[in-house]
C-alpha cells in the first residue's frame, strides 16, 4: 500500500512519531474518510432502466410539479440544473444522467457551486428524496413494467434461471405450432 501512495521510502515507525509511515497512513485514511463524508453531503443517486430521454422528460415534469425550475443543458441533453425556492433561500442542484455497464441509467444529484454554504445537507437530501419518490411514482404510472432501483438497495432475485415466469417465450400459444418463436398475432394479442 505504501508504494501505491508514494511512501515506499518512509520508515514505518521512527523515533519522531510524526514522520513515520503509520502516522502518514492514518493521515491519508483520515483525509479519505473526510472526502467521502463531504461527497455524501453533496451527492446522491438512483438507478433507472428507462432511456435517457424519458428520464429527462419525467424529471422536468416532476420538478415543475414540485414548484422547482429545471433547465436542460441543450448540448448534452443529459444534465439538468434545478432550483427550488425554500423560503428565504434557493436550493441549487445539478442532475446528471449517465449510462452504467449493466444497461441501467444512473441519475446523480449533486449540490451545485451556487448552493455551497447556503443550504444544509438535510434540505438537499430531503429535496433529492422528494424528487426521487415523485419520479418513481410518475415512471410507474407511465411505464408500469419498468423496475426502478435505488442505488443502495439490494436486488432481490425472483426465482431461478429456468423458471418459465422469467422466460415469456415459453408461453404456450397454439399459434406457435411448436416453435420457440412467438408469432406476430400473439404479440398483438398481448401474449408476450
Amino acid at each position: 500500500m505504501a508504494n501505491s501512495i508514494g511512501m515506499d521510502d518512509v520508515e514505518y515507525y521512527t523515533s519522531d512519531r510524526r514522520n513515520g509511515m503509520a502516522h502518514k497512513l492514518l493521515g491519508v485514511l483520515h483525509n479519505m474518510k473526510a472526502k467521502n463524508h463531504r461527497l455524501g453531503e453533496n451527492h446522491a443517486q438512483f438507478r433507472s432502466p428507462l432511456p435517457t430521454d424519458v428520464i429527462v422528460k419525467i424529471l422536468l415534469h416532476v420538478l415543475k410539479d414540485m414548484g422547482a425550475e429545471g433547465r436542460l443543458n441543450k448540448d448534452t441533453k443529459r444534465k439538468i440544473k434545478a432550483e427550488k425556492h425554500m423560503g428565504s433561500w434557493v436550493l441549487h442542484a445539478g442532475i446528471e444522467i449517465s449510462d452504467s455497464e449493466d444497461g441501467f441509467r444512473i441519475v446523480a444529484f449533486r449540490r451545485s457551486k451556487a448552493d455551497r454554504g447556503k443550504t444544509d445537507t438535510e434540505s438537499f437530501h430531503r429535496f433529492y428524496q422528494q424528487v426521487r419518490d415523485h419520479f418513481i411514482h410518475e415512471a410507474g404510472l407511465q411505464y408500469p413494467s419498468s423496475r426502478l432501483q435505488p442505488s443502495n438497495a439490494s436486488r432481490r432475485r425472483r426465482g431461478k434461471m429456468g423458471d418459465r415466469e422469467r422466460h415469456p417465450t415459453h408461453l404456450h400459444d397454439p399459434k406457435m405450432n411448436g416453435s420457440n418463436k412467438i408469432s406476430s398475432s400473439a404479440v398483438r394479442n398481448g401474449l408476450e
